[in-house]
């Protein structure tokens, strides 16, 4: 929640007066990054084969974009055509095409992190595990960076460079507000705009919850589910944090209690309705003990790439939102289906 100018003062006010007395909230302006690093040519790769024009033409073809995954979020492989099922109510609806990505399908990936005040103990590990992240990527996947505080900065278009964007993060800096909101719904726009695979995520760490967006949650998860964009969260901090609301200076934080409170509630309904994943991780200052952060960025690294692309026929008003895909060998696997992007050329 973002404190009205007078109350501010008198916050500030306080915070002069007892350094050890409040909570903390964030209200200086964010970084302001110089304008984007040129990319380097894209060296893009053939994507796997899209169904036969005779499949796409039937009356009612829709092409879904399907993940599959376990208790554990990870994915489940070596799926057949056979092992799915397309229903609407006690309706099912045959399957035309069919293909398996087993990791190797190239992505475009946008990166998406966190740079608010309460961040600057936290980028260097960020930094660090995000680097390793990119070093293990697909070659051919392309790859976008963006920083958000107040608002959001592109800081890399998308490259194929993978070495290039890990010098990126090295531009990191913290300060600001949260507009968490607005900077996913920029990415998603980024990506519907110049992505050039169908395959699309998003990568986003935060640490904090929205006090600075115009969009609202419930606006952006119904704008992510449409978009068929994965979403894959990693939210630091307490879900049950407090919420006071008090004073932060630049990237210095006096006594925030609500500096520690992350919104897992917004993160995981939007994982949710992108067929993501969503992660809370304790602080990772000084890198917690069984390093959950570091776990969660690789676990994000194994599930892109994986995923099924089902073309069904559907008969006239049946929406593709209505449709639920099953797995029945796997009655406990969590399936999201989200529609497919097409390709384009570079």
């Amino acid at each position: 929640m973002r404190l009205p100018a007078l109350r501010r003062l008198v916050s500030i006010a306080a915070v002069l007066a007892c350094a050890g007395c409040g909570a903390a909230k964030n209200f200086s302006p964010g970084v302001v990054y110089p304008p984007p690093a040129a990319a380097p040519p894209l060296k893009l790769c053939p994507i796997a084969a899209s169904a036969p024009h005779a499949v796409v033409s039937q009356l009612g073809f829709t092409m879904l974009t399907v993940s599959a995954t376990d208790a554990a979020h990870q994915p489940i492989g070596g799926l057949t055509q056979a092992g799915f099922e397309v229903h609407s109510g006690a309706s099912a609806y045959p399957i035309a095409y069919f293909h398996a990505d087993d990791g190797a399908a190239p992505e475009s990936i946008a990166i998406v992190i966190d740079t608010s005040g309460s961040m600057h103990p936290k980028l260097p590990v960020v930094e660090q595990a995000l680097g390793g992240f990119l070093t293990k990527r697909n070659p051919c996947d392309e790859v976008a960076v963006y920083a958000f505080s107040d608002r959001p900065y592109l800081l890399l278009p998308f490259t194929t460079d993978h070495q290039a964007a890990v010098q990126r993060l090295s531009t990191l800096r913290a300060n600001g507000e949260t507009a968490l909101y607005d900077s996913i719904a920029t990415a998603i726009a980024y990506q519907q705009k110049s992505a050039h695979y169908p395959d699309r995520a998003i990568v986003l760490i935060t640490d904090g919850i929205d006090n600075h967006s115009k969009m609202t949650q419930s606006d952006l998860v119904a704008q992510s589910k449409a978009s068929g964009v994965r979403m894959f969260l990693i939210g630091i901090g307490d879900p049950n944090a407090s919420t006071l609301p008090g004073i932060a200076i630049g990237p210095f934080v006096v006594n925030g209690s609500d500096m520690e409170r992350v919104d897992a509630k917004a993160i995981n309904s939007l994982a949710d309705a992108t067929g993501g994943e969503a992660f809370i991780v304790p602080t990772v200052a000084n890198k917690d003990d069984d390093d959950a952060f570091g776990k969660a960025v690789a676990s994000i690294g194994a599930a892109l790439g994986h995923g099924y692309s089902l073309g069904v026929i559907l008969p006239p008003g049946v929406a593709a939102s209505s449709v639920t895909v099953a797995v029945p060998s796997h009655p406990d696997a969590v399936v999201t289906t989200r529609p497919a992007p097409a390709a384009k050329s570079p």
